[in-house]
């Protein structure tokens, strides 16, 4: 299944991805069934979180879109968004696949129904790292000091280098001079 992710918030896009394709795949949708699934993710002008998506055929394109609020502007517990983004993304992924408000449970249109899909994801912000991401890092700044340190290294034998062919050149130039 093909998503294009339009990510505008501080949220880490793979893990808005494992939401959004786990939602999907929880309701039904089949990769045949779609080309390419196109979700933006917004800010949220507030704490809640809120969505559309077009209603699923074969006619209209796949969109959606979903509003999180910043996780510097989150007052309320982590978990709570979570679950809370995990309900909406279940109620987005219904419409996406052709189901109407009326054909929903009461659980389902008002995003209050359980998601044992969602257990275990987590919501980073993009400047928290994983432990693979922070050995990564570490280990590209070791690299990097040693190309540095190398490259001085480098400079200091080629300095020497000019040196030596200056003093050897003047020499030259002083024997030729006298002959």
């Amino acid at each position: 299944m093909k998503l294009k992710l339009i990510n505008k918030t501080q949220w880490h896009d793979g893990d808005l991805r494992k939401f959004i394709l786990g939602a999907l795949r929880a309701v039904g949708a089949r990769p045949l069934q779609s080309h390419v699934w196109k979700v933006e993710v917004h800010v949220a002008r507030s704490e809640r979180t809120t969505g559309w998506a077009y209603l699923g055929s074969r006619w209209t394109p796949r969109r959606m879109r979903v509003r999180l609020p910043q996780p510097d502007k989150l007052r309320s517990d982590r978990n709570e968004l979570v679950k809370a983004f995990a309900q909406l993304c279940h109620h987005e992924a219904l419409h996406a696949v052709g189901v109407v408000h009326k054909d929903m449970t009461e659980d389902q249109y008002y995003c209050r129904q359980s998601v044992p899909w969602s257990e275990g994801l987590q919501l980073r912000s993009k400047d928290e790292l994983t432990p693979a991401e922070e050995a990564r890092k570490a280990a590209h700044d070791d690299k990097l000091s040693h190309v540095r340190s190398m490259h001085k290294k480098a400079l200091t034998r080629l300095k020497r280098a000019e040196t030596i062919e200056k003093k050897w050149g003047r020499r030259l130039r002083m024997l030729e001079k006298k002959s």
